[in-house]
């Protein structure tokens, strides 16, 4: 049988009724965790009664995609602000606004260590951006760790060397590293027992801050600087796989699968991102640009809260342009109501249904 985009525009549409077949009850839990609502500059130390307790592998972090991708310092000929920009905000105002969770995607070009946004055209050409100078991010990390004792998570992945088109080699990692390295209140621990670890011994009981940067790269080594704030992406066992559509139903059926999954047995990011396909990269802002998408999905985003239960959730929920509260909210909701009251089914609305449909 032949596969059509209207066919899978079918079945996904199916599949998102499905998902939302319970929504009734769920929607009964609402995103609004009264302990720290006012304060979500400070939301992981006001919270640590409660999320202290809590292991690494048990918190759902409100997270940025690309979130180095807010202003535009240099990049190609065919790149443009629609089909390069991811965010709004600079790193501190995402991290006062309550993410904890940073996308980032370094770049070099010459001597210069950028996060990036970079994608190849259907011909093979390169097509992309740079943003916020590494320098820049481990200052505002720093500007805002010297307040504020939360933890952050960076994540650093998709590497692009401008020069050669190709991923970082292990000296232009070591050259990163370095620079990233100059971040202050580095949490250092052993890599295998990272994910055991609670909120309130990472911050000692919010008394300090905590900042971990997570390495996904093949064939890299992080050398003297591993366990030492940096951590590869197997030792926090991240998964964090993106589905190439702009179609907000495929993205949605993608991720809860991939949730059901895989959530269990690794440190699981909910990818609540509709990508751009490459006639509107070429022909935005006449077609939609990444944040058009971003405005037009980032609403529904309460959906994921449909998906969880008590034994699967995300760790992280990451978004384009998360200008708002939504993401923190629904985090937040997922701590608290989820994993704290434990008082959600065993199985989700996809699991039930598939079990029905077996006659099971």
């Amino acid at each position: 049988m032949v596969t059509t985009w209207a066919s899978l525009l079918w079945l996904g549409t199916i599949h998102v009724l499905l998902l939302r077949s319970n929504t009734e009850k769920a929607e009964k839990v609402e995103p609004n965790p009264n302990a720290v609502q006012h304060d979500w500059e400070n939301w992981m130390k006001t919270g640590m009664g409660w999320l202290g307790k809590l292991k690494l592998k048990q918190i759902c972090l409100p997270g940025a995609n690309e979130a180095g991708m807010s202003a535009k310092t240099g990049g190609t000929a065919k790149q443009k602000n629609c089909n390069t920009l991811c965010q709004s905000k600079n790193i501190l105002k995402q991290l006062k606004t309550g993410i904890r969770y940073l996308d980032l995607r370094p770049v070099v070009s010459g001597s210069d260590y950028k996060a990036g946004h970079y994608q190849q055209d259907p011909e093979g050409q390169w097509i992309g951006g740079d943003g916020q100078t590494f320098e820049s991010i481990v200052k505002q990390i720093n500007d805002f760790t010297k307040d504020h004792n939360e933890l952050i998570i960076a994540s650093l992945s998709k590497s692009h060397s401008v020069s050669s088109n190709k991923p970082f080699d292990q000296g232009e990692w070591d050259k990163l590293f370095d620079i990233v390295s100059k971040t202050t209140n580095l949490y250092e621990g052993p890599e295998n027992t990272l994910l055991n670890v609670t909120l309130g011994d990472l911050t000692n009981k919010g008394n300090k801050s905590a900042v971990l940067y997570i390495v996904s790269a093949a064939n890299i080594t992080l050398g003297s600087y591993a366990g030492k704030g940096l951590f590869t992406n197997k030792s926090m066992h991240l998964y964090d796989n993106v589905i190439n559509t702009d179609k907000m139903n495929f993205m949605f059926v993608d991720q809860a699968l991939k949730m059901y999954k895989n959530a269990k047995d690794s440190f699981f990011v909910f990818s609540w991102i509709v990508t751009q396909q490459p006639r509107q990269v070429a022909e935005c802002p006449k077609l939609r640009s990444i944040k058009s998408l971003a405005k037009k999905t980032n609403p529904h985003m309460k959906d994921i809260m449909h998906e969880v239960t008590s034994e699967i959730y995300p760790n992280v929920i990451t978004a384009n342009y998360v200008e708002n509260s939504q993401v923190r909210e629904i985090a937040m909701a997922i701590n608290s109501h989820w994993l704290l009251d434990r008082n959600v089914p065993k199985k989700g609305n996809l699991t039930e249904k598939r079990k029905n449909k077996k006659g099971e």
